[in-house]
């Protein structure tokens, strides 16, 4: 069961090879068996496998009675239940995000449309600034607005994750650029990190900024308990390959993690820093990353000798790796030219939306028109034609789908250049079928720069046809 031999184990003392942490209540439970305090006890340990690494062991013990009855030893039987205990915590951290998504999510979508507000206006008072010092102080907004958002779109990549963006990543490569951009801060606080890269490692399918994003949270979480404890300390980062998988280790020499805080470590909104220090979402959003990928992330820790995270990523085979399509470059057109006199709707039930809209396109040329609701639009598009429609993905009523589909089915020519937006975070797949009936998918919050970029490429293009 711990990969040694049994005479390893006689003559040493009943607790040889228990982890410290469980050492008192291992003794505590054998002491009340032979002080006849308690007919049988149950226990769950963790003992070190031969290897290095902790398993955890299931016990029942009992009283062993001599020739006269009396109390002469103990007698107990033991089981490895480390798969099943990882199982059963899977499970609960699965029902546990399961039960959070939809709130998530929910809480996501009504934040991104005042977000896209507060982003929109703060882009007009930036452009019309008096002075630099206006100037200022609404990028402060800005940056702020967009940290925000930025909270935002991990929430919902946490309630739905996403498949985007997968390309072949060198995993090394990502961990380098990591490393090197810490650098700075961690030289500040004497930390030194050590890489070590196991010969040529294969390489994996994800997306290399949200792995580096993980990579990062982990070794800032590294650099900040070595320095609540003291003034110096190291990193190591390790690199090798684990059957078809490819293992990333971070060991920190800082104070380890609290045993009765371990397995909360991945809940949402949990921290140890003092306020300000972490939003709480850095290990969740790093777990939702890491299963999204594949694979899965073990800790090891024990208070006061440190922590060490291991990350498993599945690597690709050599035949599945295909360069990634790569369209010619296209020079972005300036968007006030090419929106000059072009006529376009946007529909939304957010008065909000649909005035800061407007009035930054309008500001760059365009003749913006106004709805509500689907039923207005119908009604426009009676007596109007319109270049572009600008529409939100949820509206009341006919939604904006059903919309779009009833004006694919009633165009008997072209139709439109079709913009949907949303706050909610949309499969690939369901974004690739719109890109195929001819609409684009703008994802909330946005700048009004941002949308001007986008709807001057659209006009370049040539009109959809309906058919």
């Amino acid at each position: 069961m711990l990969g040694a031999a049994p005479a390893q184990f006689v003559g040493q003392a009943h607790l040889f090879g228990v982890h410290p942490d469980d050492q008192r209540m291992v003794a505590e439970s054998f002491r009340q068996v032979m002080a006849g305090e308690n007919p049988s006890t149950q226990m769950e340990f963790r003992a070190r496998h031969a290897d290095g690494t902790w398993r955890t062991l299931r016990a029942s013990a009992g009283p062993l009675f001599d020739a006269d009855q009396k109390i002469s030893g103990v007698v107990s039987s033991v089981r490895d239940i480390t798969e099943a205990k990882t199982f059963e915590q899977q499970l609960m951290q699965k029902e546990k995000f399961a039960s959070m998504g939809q709130m998530m999510a929910g809480a996501a979508h009504e934040l991104n449309n005042p977000l896209t507000a507060i982003l929109g206006v703060s882009d007009l008072l930036r452009e019309r600034a008096a002075d630099d010092a206006t100037r200022r102080q609404v990028e402060i907004i800005l940056q702020q607005a967009r940290r925000a958002a930025s909270i935002v779109q991990n929430l919902l990549a946490l309630a739905v994750p996403t498949g985007q963006k997968r390309l072949k990543v060198k995993v090394e490569d990502v961990v380098a650029k990591v490393t090197e951009s810490h650098q700075k801060s961690l030289q500040q606080r004497n930390i030194m990190v050590d890489v070590t890269v196991a010969g040529k490692l294969p390489e994996v399918e994800g997306d290399p900024r949200l792995l580096g994003q993980v990579f990062a949270n982990i070794l800032l979480n590294a650099e900040q308990a070595i320095s609540s404890v003291r003034d110096k300390g190291a990193v190591r980062i390790s690199l090798s390959q684990a059957g078809n998988n490819l293992l990333v280790e971070f060991a920190d020499d800082g104070p380890g993690i609290p045993r009765e805080i371990v397995d909360k470590i991945y809940d949402p909104f949990f921290t140890t820093k003092r306020p300000g220090g972490g939003s709480g979402l850095g290990l969740t959003i790093c777990l939702g990353v890491i299963k999204d990928h594949g694979g899965r992330i073990e800790v090891q820790t024990s208070e006061g000798a440190g922590a060490t995270f291991r990350i498993f990523l599945p690597a690709i085979a050599e035949k599945r790796l295909e360069a990634p399509n790569s369209a010619p470059a296209r020079r972005a057109p300036q968007a006030s030219s090419a929106l000059t006199g072009r006529k376009m709707l946007i529909v939304d039930d957010e008065e909000s939306i649909r005035e800061i809209v407007q009035d930054g396109l309008s500001a760059r040329g365009m003749n913006v028109e106004c709805a509500a609701s689907s039923e207005e639009v119908l009604a426009l598009l009676a007596g109007n034609t319109y270049e572009i429609v600008l529409c939100d993905f949820n509206l009341p009523g006919l939604s904006g789908e059903q919309l779009f589909e009833q004006l694919r089915a009633q165009a008997g020519g072209s139709l439109p250049r079709f913009v949907f937006m949303t706050g909610d975070l949309l499969e690939r797949s369901t974004i690739a079928s719109f890109a195929e009936r001819g609409a684009h998918v703008l994802q909330k919050p946005f700048q009004i720069s941002a949308l001007a970029t986008l709807l001057a490429e659209l006009l370049q293009e040539q009109p959809i046809r309906a058919d």
